[in-house]
């Protein structure tokens, strides 16, 4: 039962992060974004990832090492984070049930209140990117930002689905 909420949850925690990540997107031509809004540097693709990233840190940072671990080392590949979840419930059931409680709770809360405020932040900048381009970068700043493995495997294996 265990790996299956770690799962459900971790699609929910992925599709509120590539939410705010990727809603810097805007249907308006270039002419309108001139008028009304600026347009979306590569500092702020660097500074949204990592805002974005903290909030990941900040919200998982209530999980026990071992579930930080997992995090950080799975990569994006949803198969490879489907069996440590697997391994960790073998080792200790109860320590992988407190932690599916933590991430169902209160880490989704805090994770989706901090994105809230990246999303305000970031909410007047404009990009003629396509959503695939806006995804790739920030997959491409995510692996290069010291600190945000964690942040870099969900948003690449958000992007896959």
């Amino acid at each position: 039962m265990l790996t299956t909420l770690i799962p459900m949850k971790t699609i929910l925690f992925l599709s509120a992060f590539s939410l705010v990540l990727f809603s810097c997107e805007n249907s308006t031509t270039e002419k309108e974004a001139e008028d009304t809004e600026q347009s979306t540097s590569e500092q702020d693709y660097k500074d949204m990832a990592q805002d974005a990233c903290d909030c990941v840190n900040n919200a998982t940072a209530q999980l026990s090492p071992r579930m930080q671990k997992i995090l950080n080392e799975f990569d994006g590949d949803e198969e490879k984070m489907k069996q440590l979840m697997v391994d960790y419930t073998i080792d200790d059931q109860t320590a992988a049930l407190e932690d599916a409680q933590k991430f169902q709770g209160p880490v989704i809360i805090d994770f989706t209140t901090c994105l809230d405020g990246v999303q305000k932040k970031y909410d007047d900048k404009f990009t003629t990117d396509s959503d695939d381009e806006i995804k790739q970068k920030m997959v491409d700043i995510l692996k290069e930002l010291e600190g945000c493995s964690s942040s870099y495997g969900m948003v690449k294996m958000a992007i896959r689905k």
